[in-house]
């Protein structure tokens, strides 16, 4: 499988971690994973499409790793505007419940 493939493949930025063996704090990342997935996923968008696979793994992880220095810091701008509780969701769950889902389906997509 292709790095590109492999990164399809995880399903929280745990894995995302784990994958590029970089180290991270459990509890900051419990607080800015949607925003850092997301500065990430910008990231990763401009890595150029034709490189070899031990170039492009280099390029992912270092967007993830300057992803991680950006967002990590406590007055890290947001990647994008939390709106209510639910982040706009209206289905009347708990908040709790409601960001631990939307940070599950983010995942899968980042």
């Amino acid at each position: 499988m292709s790095v590109m493939e492999d990164l399809q493949e995880l399903d929280s930025a745990e894995a995302y971690f784990e994958y590029f063996e970089l180290p991270f704090d459990e509890d900051r990342l419990n607080v800015i994973r949607l925003h850092l997935l997301k500065l990430y996923r910008s990231k990763l968008s401009v890595v150029p499409q034709d490189l070899g696979e031990e170039e492009m793994y280099q390029a992912a992880k270092s967007a993830l790793a300057q992803a991680w220095c950006e967002q990590s810091k406590e007055d890290a701008p947001k990647a994008f505007e939390v709106t209510g509780p639910c982040m706009g969701c209206n289905t009347g769950c708990s908040t709790e419940t409601s960001n631990f889902a939307a940070m599950d389906v983010f995942d899968k997509f980042a």
